[in-house]
């Protein structure tokens, strides 16, 4: 990975002082910063105009909506470009999590990751809220910003898919929250999304289409997660056996429970059980809840 090192030499720095945003005034058409490198990481979103930065032998160019990624210790330095100067929003932070850090140094030595209008809007959301974190250092605000920082970095690495330049209106939106809502009040005995779409005056293709655009899963993934998160937990309780948590929560058959378990898991349901839960050998299972007609 080329210069990337993810290992600072001051170390003793603590808590929140461990992150910084810079909201950076506009540099005008010709400016120049020379060669430089810190040991903080970096990751920059270009607000407005163009740049060029120099690393090691490798020049890179960054216009408007583009984030770019110096690892720490990597030497580097940028010019302006006319006509329009550059604008920057950085966020810094100390080397952690040694495999994000490699996943993102994507054009060695540094990474750059273009995005669109709407993903770029996202990008500076957490960045003002890792500002405001830091501002108003809150209790557990160091577990705050190293946590916003890891989902803008995995935001990066995913490629911004449930982003795209055709955004779902303020209506659609509230139909998919509505939706997601029942259906996590119903996952125990909704068997088909279509069962939703109709709810919410839809077809199951126009549904599907809406939901995957606003979640990206599609309903029937999403459906079946929710029952198999909700069955782990039955299964933590001895007098549910595998046929009660199977008929409770909608499936045809202990087979077919058994059969999506496997596939989410890759454990059968009474393998799961036997691995997380204590058993106590006086306590045999009661079938007590309730299956559907």
């Amino acid at each position: 990975m080329g210069a990337l090192e993810i290992s600072s030499p001051f170390p003793a720095e603590r808590g929140i002082s461990r992150y910084t945003v810079i909201i950076e005034p506009p540099y005008p058409p010709g400016w120049r910063m020379h060669p430089h490198r810190h040991t903080q990481c970096e990751l920059s979103l270009v607000k407005s105009g163009s740049c060029t930065i120099q690393a090691g032998s490798k020049s890179f160019h960054f216009r408007k909506n583009d984030v770019m990624f110096i690892p720490s210790g990597v030497p580097h330095d940028f010019y302006a470009e006319s006509p329009s100067g550059v604008e920057f929003v950085v966020a810094q932070f100390f080397p952690f999590d040694h495999d994000l850090l490699h996943h993102l140094v994507n054009t060695p030595p540094i990474g750059h990751f273009p995005l669109l209008e709407l993903s770029a809007s996202v990008f500076l959301e957490f960045c003002h809220k890792l500002q405001r974190e830091i501002a108003s250092n809150l209790p557990f605000a160091e577990v705050q910003c190293r946590a916003i920082i890891e989902e803008m970095m995995v935001f990066l690495l995913r490629g911004n898919t449930s982003f795209s330049s055709s955004p779902l209106s303020p209506d659609q939106k509230q139909v998919i929250e509505n939706a997601l809502r029942f259906m996590h009040e119903h996952s125990h005995d909704l068997t088909h999304v279509k069962e939703v779409a109709r709810l919410y005056g839809l077809s199951p293709q126009y549904f599907r289409r809406l939901f995957k655009h606003y979640v990206g899963v599609s309903p029937k993934q999403y459906l079946t997660t929710l029952k198999i998160q909700r069955s782990k937990c039955l299964l933590l309780h001895h007098e549910h056996s595998v046929t009660d948590v199977a008929m409770g929560l909608g499936f045809g058959s202990t087979q077919q429970f058994s059969k999506v378990f496997r596939k989410v898991t890759g454990l059968s349901p009474s393998t799961w059980r036997k691995t997380y839960l204590l058993t106590d050998p006086e306590h045999t299972p009661v079938s007590s809840l309730p299956t559907r007609a």
